[in-house]
This record gives structure tokens, sequence and C-alpha cells, in this order.
């Protein structure tokens, strides 16, 4: 028999029908207690399988996910009250927890940290920037001996060398206005100074002076940092 036919209480049918061909001798349990046996559509897809009143998941017509959360906005949206709502866990050394990609090349977010109320508190950026109040919006490490130059840097395009012991740092991305927070200094006994006339919104001048502070001297190592907007 290739075939086993059950008939409804009062209409309709069912077919249970062996395979034409492939793997004999199958065996199929029937779970133990009264349920309801989950199908799907594709064949070899085992679907989702969980007791009639787990809702913790939701998948809308617009292909998001919603765990504990039955209206997602996002292709997956996670709700949590009172546990962690997202825990990613490396098992294996030298394995990534977790990979979070940005589909552009541009200076976009592509992580955003908010507070309870939506306020906008870290933005992680394609370009490896990360934006907040604590986090530094420009650093370098300058010489001024000869021509300056960067010995490393974040968030500089370039240096202006405008005369001994003077350099205009240029920013590759604008801080939000020009009231920010920086603070620089110069090495092998001598100090540096930032010109407020020159504190800009895209760029900052610092004079490297001797350390009696009346003469301006090249130095091979400087070092400024800024926070802001």
């Amino acid at each position: 028999m290739s075939t086993i036919k059950l008939n409804g209480a009062s209409s309709g049918s069912s077919i249970i029908k062996a395979p034409d061909s492939g793997s004999t001798n199958q065996t199929f349990t029937l779970p133990a207690s009264t349920g309801t046996l989950v199908t799907t559509t594709d064949a070899g897809v085992a679907g989702i399988t969980s007791a009639a009143d787990a809702t913790a998941m939701t998948i809308t017509s617009a292909e998001r996910v919603g765990i504990n959360k039955t209206s997602p906005d996002a292709r997956l949206d996670i709700s949590a009250a009172s546990e962690t709502g997202l825990k990613v866990t490396a098992t294996v050394s030298g394995e990534y927890g977790a990979i979070i990609q940005s589909a552009s090349t541009n200076a976009t977010p592509i992580t955003e940290f908010r507070s309870n109320g939506g306020t906008t508190r870290l933005q992680v950026m394609s370009d490896g920037r990360g934006l907040s109040q604590f986090t530094a919006k420009v650093w370098a490490n300058w010489s001024t001996t000869g021509t300056a130059a960067l010995n490393d840097s974040h968030n500089v395009s370039s240096l202006d060398d405008r005369g001994t012991g003077w350099t205009r740092i240029n920013f590759s991305n604008n801080i939000g206005n020009s009231s920010y927070a920086v603070t620089a200094l110069a090495g092998n006994y001598k100090r540096i100074t930032s010109d407020g006339a020159g504190l800009g919104a895209g760029n900052v001048d610092f004079f490297t002076m001797t350390h009696s502070g009346t003469t301006r001297a090249d130095e091979d190592r400087n070092f400024m940092i800024a926070f802001g907007d």
C-alpha cells in the first residue's frame, strides 16, 4: 500500500503518501499528547515548531521579524523588558561574535545607540568614527621639524605648515561648531598653545613655543585631542 486515506468526520479527506523513490523503512512518530501538527509548504524545511502559547516571534508581510514585538519597525526588532535583549557569544577562539556591516562606503551610521526616550547617544560611522559627547572628534600626533607631517591621527585630512612652530590641522569631517574643547602637548620641554582666532569647525591652529613661551620653535612630538558636538 503506497497511500493511506483519512476521511473527515463530515466531509473532506487527507492522504498520506509514501515517496515514489528514496529511503525506505522511514518511521514517523506522532506526539504522545494531543496537539496540532505543523506543516510547511517547502519540502525539506522543518519550519518553526513551538508550543501553541509561544508567541515571542512575529514575521510580517513586509519581511520584518519581531521578537516580543508584534509590529516590528526594522528588519529585526527585539524588545526585552526584564532580560538581556540580545546576546552574541563566540564559542571558538578567534571567532567573530557578530559583524555589522554598512551597505554603503560613505560616512553614514551603521550602528546607533539610543536612550529609552529615543535620544541618540552614540553613532558608529561606516568610516570608523564614533560620534557622541564622550568620544574624541579629532586627535593627532605630528611633527613640525622641517615640513609639518602627521605621525598618526584620527579625522585629520591634512596639515598646513604656516611657519616655524605654527601648524594648522584640517579635519576630514567638521566638528558641529567652533565651541569645542581642545588640548595639546609638546615634547622636549616645549609648550604648545592654540590660537583662539584659528579655532574653527573645520580646523585649528597650534603654536609650538620654547618653554619660556617667547619664541616659536619646531618640535617632532606634538599631540592634540578635541571633543565637541
